[in-house]
């Protein structure tokens, strides 16, 4: 490392000199202190900013607006997906409205909560009869399915606290279903 010596006699890297005579830039903060107007879109748009007039504003959205949500020609490559795309879901890319519900398929197809990894869980014969004496032991045979499911879910008692709800339904059902079969009118 080539050390100097500076002008009060510290010796220094070439680096630290360097950065002693530069000047500190100014960080974003200072630009837009010294500005009057806004500098960025969120602070042009912001209810709390004063410094733009309503109707300025308003005025800018709809331009802004209008020149985002509209096709040009057939020249450009992304204008002739977006056309390709609205006319799949028999959408009028005219509409404000049609792309917010293409929005809405895109984010339904590629960003829906997806179920945890691993296989589904298996739900065995003691299991399903644990549902029973469960059942049994809260008195509520002549309670809905999905009532039962609630309760056993959220009472932290019960075996099944924090099972899938959905599911526990479903089982409930088919239990159900299958001892009615089986012994005839059952309460289960």
């Amino acid at each position: 490392m080539v050390r100097k010596t500076d002008s009060q006699g510290t010796r220094r890297t070439k680096l630290e000199l360097h950065r002693r005579k530069a000047k500190p830039f100014p960080s974003f903060e200072d630009l837009a202190a010294q500005s009057r107007r806004p500098t960025t879109f969120n602070q042009l748009f912001d209810p709390q900013e004063q410094s733009t007039r309503s109707a300025e504003r308003e005025r800018l959205w709809a331009i802004l607006a209008r020149e985002a949500l509209s096709l040009g020609d057939d020249d450009d490559q992304a204008d002739r997906e977006m056309r390709r795309a609205f006319e799949a879901f028999k959408l009028d890319h005219r509409n404000p409205w049609s792309w917010r519900q293409l929005v809405l398929y895109f984010a339904h197809v590629e960003f829906k909560e997806k179920r945890p990894p691993g296989a589904k869980k298996v739900w065995t014969d003691d299991r399903i009869m644990e549902i029973r004496r469960e059942i049994i032991k809260w008195k509520l045979q002549k309670v809905a399915a999905k009532l039962i499911a609630k309760k056993l879910t959220s009472n932290k008692a019960s075996s099944f606290y924090g099972e899938s709800f959905e599911q526990l339904r479903i089982w409930i059902g088919k239990l159900r279903k299958g001892e009615k079969e089986v012994f005839g009118a059952v309460d289960v």
